[in-house]
């Protein structure tokens, strides 16, 4: 409770700091490098399923006992996860990806990751498929964990009238579990192996004991967590992007203010990056100084944080704040992911 408490105030305080300051805060998603290196001329890449087939079960326990399986629902997310990594690469459309299928006697085997594929079998693929390398699911495994409860509810019957019945609550775990090796043939290495889990809680309720059990066993989705899988994923091999916040001033003078509110409505940094630039002759340092800031912030939204780190030497220049120093340390390192990213992309200016 102390901790709730302490953690209650430092929020109201921030807010208050903030709004004394009279900033706010703008999400927007930033790029980040990948966080496994893969050379940019990597680009044309196949991806495939060695980790489970149509026969593989997902086991159900209940109450910690083995109660059911059901089959194919591995499959179903490992495809999932597939279909997810694909659609998540077209963003930044890092590479060429390329879904294939190999024989049988490649999937699954009696641990829970397949065997390492040789340097030999490796080069045989990708010569036939006219691939640099491939990104295998070589290990997956799905379980369910339920846990049942029962209280005494009032419900409406068909008739209009109050009556007091049973009501089973199950609650239900899913762990989507899976392994990754991404093969580069055009270099010749393993180029990363990894494994992961993700989990999803979910609740039922039934009015029999058998329903409660058996409830949507049949149709679990398991999108949300092949969704994650496959974004947690591509993060390791390509650059992505992710969300986060710049703050900004909204007042210092009543065209500020104007401003601001444009840029809420609208979200168009360009041209509240024009009329920024009209405050910065203003007769009031205050003024100028958050114009220079501002247009500080709308460089790096559009995508330029080296031209933000010139707007923000400019901002020193009237006022040194701490808010200053701050944003500044964050586009030094916004500057070197960029720099690192573009490596990834193969991109030169």
């Amino acid at each position: 409770m102390k901790y709730k408490a302490w953690l209650t105030i430092n929020v109201l305080l921030c807010i208050i700091l903030l709004s004394r300051c009279g900033t706010s805060y703008y999400y927007a998603e930033f790029i980040h490098p990948a966080k496994v290196y893969v050379p940019s001329d990597v680009y044309r890449l196949g991806i495939v399923n060695r980790s489970v087939d149509s026969m593989d079960e997902a086991v159900i326990f209940t109450n910690g006992i083995p109660f059911d399986a059901i089959r194919g629902l591995p499959l179903k997310a490992v495809d999932k996860t597939l279909e997810e990594l694909m659609k998540n690469n077209e963003v930044l459309s890092r590479y060429e990806m390329v879904p294939f299928t190999v024989p049988s006697r490649f999937v699954g085997g009696s641990s829970f990751m397949t065997d390492e594929l040789s340097t030999m079998q490796v080069d045989s693929i990708c010569r036939t498929l006219g691939i640099d390398g491939f990104a295998a699911i070589e290990g997956a495994e799905v379980s369910i964990k339920t846990n049942g409860s029962v209280e005494v509810v009032t419900v409406t019957d068909d008739f209009g009238s109050m009556m007091r019945v049973p009501e089973f609550s199950n609650e239900s775990q899913i762990t989507f579990s899976i392994a990754w090796r991404f093969y580069d043939n055009k270099y010749g290495v393993l180029t990363d192996t990894y494994q992961e889990s993700y989990q999803r809680i979910f609740t039922t309720a039934a009015y029999t004991e058998k329903e409660a059990l058996e409830k949507g066993l049949e149709n679990l989705s398991m999108s949300q967590l092949a969704y994650l899988a496959g974004a947690d994923y591509l993060s390791r091999i390509a650059p992505h992007w992710k969300e986060d916040y710049r703050l900004y001033y909204q007042t210092g003078s009543d065209e500020l203010y104007r401003i601001a509110q444009n840029l809420e409505y609208d979200g168009n940094w360009e041209i509240a990056s024009m009329k920024w630039k009209d405050q910065t002759d203003d007769v009031d340092d205050k003024v100028v100084y958050r114009s220079l800031y501002n247009l500080a912030v709308a460089a790096e939204m559009l995508g330029n944080p080296r031209e933000a780190r010139e707007w923000l030497l400019k901002a020193k220049l009237v006022d040194d704040t701490n808010q200053l120093k701050k944003y500044m340390a964050t586009l030094e390192r916004q500057i070197l992911i960029y720099d690192v990213v573009n490596t990834q992309l193969g991109i030169t200016e």
